[in-house]
């Protein structure tokens, strides 16, 4: 089945399991401990972590961990790609294709991508 033959709910779902699954990934984990600041602790004396764009240091919460290269690229209708390409380029991206970065730094770079897709589909 393709990403585009779901209907959109069945592809919500499915992305949702997949990004939940993802949060749990070794290599996930990876990333974050190789982020965590080696003396800053939180209020209560909890990790904290850096932002690769910001520099900021946060707490885990705060922070994701994103494909620099986004799992559906920029250019690529998503039609085109079919499930197993999606799970392919979630869970088996180069560690060097990740990195740690703050919800605020995300927010902003998924917002470009989802900018720069909006004008490729013109």
């Amino acid at each position: 089945m393709n990403f585009e033959e779901s209907t959109p709910q069945q592809r919500n779902s499915i992305m949702g399991a997949l990004r939940r699954a993802w949060s749990r990934s070794p290599k996930r984990k990876v990333i974050l401990d190789e982020a965590r600041h080696p003396t800053d602790k939180g209020p209560r004396g909890g990790a904290r972590f850096i932002c690769s764009v910001c520099g900021g240091s946060f707490s885990s919460s705060e922070l994701s961990v994103d494909h620099i290269d986004p799992v559906v690229p920029i250019g690529t209708p998503a039609k085109d790609m079919s499930w197993d390409e999606v799970v392919d380029r979630m869970f088996n991206s180069p560690k060097e294709n990740l990195q740690p970065i703050c919800k605020s730094c995300h927010k902003e770079k998924s917002n470009w991508e989802n900018s720069a897709r909006r004008r490729y589909k013109k």
